[in-house]
């Protein structure tokens, strides 16, 4: 039997006391989609166009290096924000929808060494799932309805007014420095004190877990999310090259090669009690680990 097809054939119990938090952007979607869905609302007549070409323009700038990711994304979700102002966010929420119901509009990575939706199953079927986007939450909440079904999701958000209309203004900007790990830390704290709540009210047999244990996973620094009271991270690769996947334990960055790192992937899940193997052939799928060591994260 192949690793894929007992991949699939392995039945599994989720648990609710280990939660799987992806980046979308380049890492589980090719490109980015906030810049997707600008030109979408633009060529649909949505977006300001001196907006939309500043934006292009700051977009040259970072593509060519002359600005850094901190320096480019939080400027490009203001100007997402602010070049929709005046527009219904319904009627936006549902253009974004249509575009993401299209199968061609997923761009998903496909590749055996590298293959979204399989990666997604994998930690689906066995943990809590969560997509942390620095994207549009309409973006966010289309792509879990029509690609892949996280169990919850936090996008970028853009005030709306109390008749719907956007203002321009952003209300929560993930591309910001820590945005991204204090709202998914704010995320972890508010379920862990709803299951508190739960347990108090709730028969011995019924009581909900805590997360206790967190899996990251994308192409930037800024998505290896540390969180307070867990310990399991994983930080794969981009598709720009530039930072490589590796596996953190407790703050050390792994950087054994081949099947010697799949060795510690093994002891730390069997810590987890999770059946180890069953992990090896989608981290097989994934691809090799080569990292530079580095001493803090």
């Amino acid at each position: 039997m192949n690793e894929k097809a007992q991949y699939e054939n392995t039945a599994v119990e989720k648990r609710e006391d280990i939660i799987f938090i992806a980046d979308l952007d380049r890492s589980i979607r090719k490109g980015y989609l906030i810049f997707d869905l600008l030109k979408l609302y633009y060529e649909k007549g949505f977006f300001n166009e001196d907006v939309y070409n500043k934006i292009i323009g700051l977009r040259g700038a970072y593509d060519s290096e002359e600005l850094s990711y901190q320096q480019f994304s939080p400027q490009a979700f203001e100007f997402a924000c602010f070049g929709v102002k005046g527009q219904k966010d319904a009627q936006l929420r549902e253009i974004t929808d249509e575009y993401l119901k299209d199968p061609k509009n997923h761009h998903l990575y496909e590749k055996p060494g590298r293959n979204s939706r399989q990666l997604f199953d994998f930690f689906n079927a066995r943990m809590l799932t969560l997509l942390l986007t620095a994207s549009q939450q309409e973006g966010a909440d289309a792509f879990i309805k029509h690609v892949l079904p996280f169990d919850y999701r936090i996008g970028g958000m853009a005030m709306t007014d109390e008749n719907g209309i956007r203002t321009g203004e952003s209300v929560q900007n993930l591309a910001e420095a820590d945005t991204k790990k204090k709202a998914s830390q704010k995320f972890i704290d508010l379920y862990n004190k709803g299951v508190e709540e739960y347990n108090r009210k709730a028969s011995k047999t019924e009581k909900k877990n805590k997360i206790l244990h967190v899996v990251t996973f994308g192409d930037k620094p800024e998505d290896l999310l540390v969180h307070k009271d867990v310990k399991y991270r994983m930080f794969p690769t981009g598709d720009t090259g530039k930072i490589k996947q590796a596996l953190v334990y407790d703050g050390q960055v792994f950087t054994k090669h081949d099947s010697d790192v799949f060795q510690d992937i093994d002891k730390l899940l069997q810590e987890l009690d999770i059946d180890a193997m069953e992990h090896l052939g989608i981290f097989k799928l994934i691809g090799k680990f080569f990292v530079q060591k580095r001493k803090t994260m």
